[in-house]
């Protein structure tokens, strides 16, 4: 008669940690806290005899330590908050290479090994374990990325209340405007698409081969009113089809490659004071 093979618990390691806590911290009978957890008296006893009650987790320990673990996690979202996001590749190189130090080898798949990288397999409970995703990075200099940082935000956000009680208006939202610019691209990247197999030319239709760039100033007041922005496209002869559709009294202008410059700025601000209310002081934040 072939033997049956060995059930394994049923519980989950929180239920061991709850029950173990019961009996050691509230001072519940491991009668009462077998009960309520459904872990086996013999169990949480066994547990409590120890003098390390740190609950192992079921089947093949990790590769890497807890402790190490949570250094290598803390260190991913260090350098990412430097702007030196690290790809799966190298932190899987990293974690061979902790594993290898520590001599936890033997954890690691045995043909990854021999590449000196962690296999895929940990990297995705790896990544389940502590929350992380892939995301795709978006390129920042290294003058902006140095602006992006708890104090010299908290510092203009200072400089901004102090200025607006200097002249009166903090609680006067209609008098408080914020411009900016970004550039506009109308090509885009769509991906993946589906089509015939052997096909060897797949087109995506756009407004053109290559992408221009063309200037878009904005600008709006904290009560959420809004004047006309300033377009500015790339080239050097005017026709007025560049004004077709564009927004009641928008500045359309031209520059030779579609960028601001300080003149055009001034033209700007010149039509600013124009279009906003005439009550003053108020506040620009660019």
């Amino acid at each position: 008669m072939a033997r049956e093979p060995k059930k394994r618990r049923q519980y989950a390691l929180s239920d061991i940690q709850n029950a173990v806590k019961m009996v050691a911290e509230d001072g519940v009978s491991i009668y009462a806290a077998s009960k309520a957890t459904g872990v086996p008296w013999s169990t949480i006893k066994d547990y409590l005899s120890r003098e390390d009650r740190t609950v192992a987790k079921i089947g093949r320990p990790f590769a890497l330590t807890c402790s190490v673990e949570i250094k290598l996690f803390n260190y991913i979202l260090k350098m990412q908050e430097l702007g030196f996001g690290l790809t799966v590749r190298q932190i899987r190189e990293i974690a061979f290479k902790l594993a290898k130090s520590s001599d936890r080898l033997n954890y690691l798949n045995h043909e990854q090994s021999k590449r000196e990288i962690a296999s895929k397999w940990w990297w995705q409970s790896f990544k389940e374990r502590y929350g992380l995703s892939l995301r795709v990075a978006e390129n920042l200099s290294a003058y902006r990325a140095s602006m992006a940082n708890v104090t010299i935000i908290q510092d203009f956000y200072t400089k901004l209340e102090n200025k607006l009680n200097e002249l009166g208006i903090k609680d006067s939202s209609n008098r408080i405007w914020n411009c900016d610019e970004t550039g506009l691209n109308y090509v885009t990247n769509k991906g993946k698409v589906v089509t015939s197999i052997g096909k060897k030319n797949v087109y995506n239709r756009t407004y053109a081969e290559r992408g221009e760039n063309t200037t878009l100033l904005g600008c709006v007041c904290a009560d959420g009113t809004w004047i006309p922005p300033l377009i500015i496209f790339k080239g050097v002869r005017w026709s007025e089809n560049l004004k077709r559709d564009a927004l009641p009294n928008a500045m359309v202008r031209l520059s030779p490659k579609g960028w601001i410059n300080a003149d055009m700025f001034m033209e700007w601000f010149r039509f600013f004071i124009r279009a906003i209310p005439d009550e003053r002081p108020v506040d620009t934040i660019a």
